[in-house]
């Protein structure tokens, strides 16, 4: 069976649960169910907005849990009875010599009689006059631009000339600005303003909003999956206010479907081999730490000693020969060149020698017979009994010892 690629929990989920990646993968219930992810997890119904959800200049945002009321951008106060407008006019935002004008849910700032200039920054009180055709006037010290325009090099330039607003909102004097009844960022460019509260087109809202009935009359932007259910194993996205299903990861299927929805995708590794024999000679067929199937050379982890080479034996295990003309010494438990040979036959020795094989069982070298052991004093064979050797054995030695 070709393994399984995805996360995996230990305990196994229960219903209407998957696993989830982390730092210890954790069973999570689906989206719209509650419960215990390890046992079961129940489906639920999500509450719904009315126009009498919250109150005046709140928004009803719905979930699982309840019904959450919050203030629009701008306003402050009880969500639930009511919202009144923030006067951004307190905290003084407007430059020098410039008044501060309070809309709902932003504010705007202007020159005060008799001086022209920035309103956001500064003001300068008029000297000569403000320029009437600001598109055709040679500004100066003593020939001021209006309001909205700034005077470089003699020409009068429009502050929102070079400024970018976002939808729904109007710049002015080089500022974004949401227009009265409208909320939101206005400097942001996808963002932008909307409609206070309310929504005529899902266009009034955010990009992963729609602009649902919720009443006769009122319309207003939610979550696009807010009145979406995906199947096991599912998630819902929403892009271009509009939503959709998919599987989570490591899953496919019928994200779709409520009963059925994703199952743990099954992916087969690809093999490299399946038999040693599918391998060139000297690697075999092995599982390598990311389980695929894969030639690999054994003795590639295989250490030998001096003069010793790593090959496969008969069953193709990793085993540690003597190299070339080395043969294996069992006395000193390494490999050793073969001793020059000393002998061919009986003749090349002392009549009390014989011409045996060493101890490798390699090289010929002439031994004591059986009765004789080689004495440390005289350097030749001696009777084990300690007897004087005959004269015959003296008259015929061949010394070949020094």
């Amino acid at each position: 069976m070709p393994p399984l690629i995805g996360p995996t929990c230990d305990p196994k989920c229960g219903k209407n649960a998957h696993c989830e990646y982390g730092f210890l993968n954790q069973c999570v219930c689906n989206s719209g169910t509650l419960g215990n992810p390890y046992e079961i997890c129940e489906r639920i119904e999500k509450k719904t907005c009315s126009p009498a959800s919250c109150g005046h200049n709140a928004e009803c945002n719905e979930s699982y849990n309840g019904i959450d009321c919050t203030c629009v951008q701008g306003f402050t106060g009880n969500p639930y009875i009511s919202c009144e407008d923030i006067d951004e006019c307190n905290t003084n935002v407007c430059g020098n010599s410039a008044v501060c004008i309070n809309t709902i849910g932003s504010y705007d700032c202007r020159c005060k009689e008799g001086y022209a200039g920035n309103p956001f920054v500064m003001c300068s009180q008029v000297q000569g006059g403000i320029c009437r055709d600001p598109e055709n006037c040679q500004c100066s010290d003593k020939l001021l631009c209006p309001n909205g325009y700034t005077c470089e090099r003699g020409q009068c330039e429009n502050l929102c000339e070079h400024v970018k607003c976002g939808p729904k909102a109007t710049c002015d004097a080089g500022q974004c600005l949401c227009p009265p009844g409208y909320v939101g960022n206005p400097s942001d460019l996808v963002i932008g303003c909307k409609i206070q509260g309310q929504c005529h087109s899902d266009l009034d809202c955010y990009d992963t909003e729609i602009c649902f009935q919720l009443g006769k009359g009122l319309r207003k932007c939610l979550d696009a999956c807010s009145k979406v259910q995906c199947g096991p194993n599912a998630l819902c996205v929403a892009e271009n206010h509009r939503s959709s299903c998919i599987c989570a990861p490591g899953y496919n299927g019928n994200p779709g479907d409520l009963n059925v929805g994703c199952q743990l995708e099954q992916r087969v590794i690809p093999k490299e081999c399946e038999h040693d024999s599918d391998c060139k000679v000297g690697t075999i067929c092995s599982i390598d730490t990311s389980g695929t199937q894969k030639c690999i050379n054994p003795c590639e982890t295989v250490a030998c000693g001096s003069n010793e080479i790593c090959q496969l034996d008969v069953a193709r295990h990793p085993t540690c020969a003597c190299k070339g003309e080395y043969i294996w010494n069992p006395v000193t438990s390494f490999c050793e060149k073969p001793s020059v040979p000393d002998c061919s036959s009986d003749v090349d020795c002392e009549l009390v020698e014989a011409c045996q094989p060493d101890a490798l069982g390699g090289s010929e070298m002439c031994s004591c017979l059986f009765t004789f052991h080689l004495s440390g004093q005289c350097s030749m064979c001696c009777r084990i009994a300690q007897r004087p050797m005959p004269v015959l054995n003296r008259i015929h030695w061949k010394s070949k010892r020094p």
